[in-house]
């Protein structure tokens, strides 16, 4: 599946909480025009995102990642550039990235 992010959010484009679930497994995202997110993907209290197998291209600025309160975010090893942003993203108070 493809999907295209062509427009910046004043906060999130994947967000995740209270035992919230996104599943975005094996998608190619194309970003275009280089949109600005506060975070591009976060998720908190017992929320989860999965982005295992999906590709991204083009540029987005903005934290790449926030995940706390014993949340997950899940790439399958995808590394801390995984999710388009220009800044670094954070894990804190139980939270996991991997």
């Amino acid at each position: 599946m493809r999907c295209t992010v062509s427009g910046g959010a004043t906060f999130y484009n994947m967000f995740s909480v209270h035992g919230g679930f996104i599943h975005n497994n094996s998608k190619i995202v194309t970003v275009t025009g280089t949109p600005t997110f506060n975070t591009f993907a976060t998720s908190g209290n017992r929320g989860e995102i999965e982005a295992v197998g999906t590709t991204f291209s083009g540029a987005a600025t903005g934290t790449r990642y926030a995940v706390s309160g014993n949340a997950v975010i899940s790439t399958a090893g995808g590394g801390a550039n995984f999710f388009p942003g220009s800044g670094a993203g954070s894990a804190a108070t139980g939270g996991q990235y991997s």
